[in-house]
């Protein structure tokens, strides 16, 4: 399975974090600059 992905561009590096299939992603930003990411997961009940 593919999975789609999202990069964030640092002065010093790109950092590359994969999207959950199912669950979200919380970028906090100060003053332009993403400073922390929290990355949550669900599973789905079939």
């Amino acid at each position: 399975m593919n999975t789609d992905k999202l990069y964030i561009d640092k002065p010093t590096k790109t950092v590359e974090l994969t999207l959950p299939v199912y669950g979200e992603i919380i970028l906090i930003v100060k003053d332009g600059q993403v400073v922390r990411y929290e990355t949550k997961t669900t599973n789905k009940l079939e």
